[in-house]
């Protein structure tokens, strides 16, 4: 469902470069189209796939591993951040 899938990536937008301008083609779709089956273009199919490549190999969409150097950059207090790397 292109819909879930937008609704998920959209929280990781500001990690994406150029999320906005590859998934546009996807939000037009979904305001455009009526309920039912839709017909994909080969643009879209590009713009689908190219996002799930971006998380794919976006650095911060990783398994955290406590043997590896941990960078964490925040705004928060030092407390907070104990408490949640603890």
């Amino acid at each position: 469902n292109i819909q879930i899938f937008l609704k998920f990536t959209k929280f990781y937008y500001r990690f994406i470069q150029n999320y906005s301008k590859i998934a546009i083609l996807l939000i037009n779709l979904l305001q455009s189209s009526s309920i039912g089956i839709i017909m994909l273009s080969n643009c879209i199919r590009v713009a689908f796939k190219t996002l799930i490549i971006l998380f794919i190999i976006a650095s911060l969409l990783c398994y955290y591993n406590a043997a590896l150097l941990t960078r964490v950059e925040t705004n928060a207090s030092a407390f907070a951040i104990r408490a949640v790397l603890a």
